[in-house]
């Protein structure tokens, strides 16, 4: 319970501080599961056509997920710029409590949501359909 009203504080405190300085818009997520067996996301990843919008705070600290349905807030825990090939990566904690494992991929145009559900690992991923800074 303690930590139910602890995620509450900290969203109502950050939903109003946040302010966008990278924005990303989506039109198609895909959900999948990892198959062991072959070592690669199962080729059958649900398509759904879903519109969302991915803000990020200034610091990279926050990152806000808009949806017709929903939004939820990650708060960033630690980030890693892979310049090689050339993606961001974090370990974020959703105002849900749940973790997951985020890539901004610039090179093939998707952000990815990695996560552990019943034993096994699960990717949900969106197409980046616009990417816009503020100044």
């Amino acid at each position: 319970m303690k930590k139910i009203i602890f995620f509450l504080i900290l969203f109502v405190s950050c939903t109003g501080a946040l302010y966008a300085q990278v924005l990303i818009s989506s039109n198609l997520r895909q959900d999948g599961k990892f198959n062991r067996t072959n070592r690669v996301y199962d080729s059958t990843l649900r398509d759904r056509k879903e519109t969302s919008y991915f803000e990020f705070d200034k610091e990279f600290t926050v990152c806000r997920h808009i949806t017709p349905s929903k939004t939820s807030l990650y708060f960033i825990r630690s980030t890693k710029n892979d310049e090689l090939n050339n993606r961001w990566e974090f370990d974020v904690l959703s105002n849900a409590g749940y973790s997951y494992y985020m890539i901004l991929d610039i090179l093939n145009n998707n952000i990815r949501f990695i996560y552990k559900d019943k034993g096994s690992t699960h990717v949900t991923q969106f197409a980046i359909n616009g990417f816009w800074a503020d100044k």
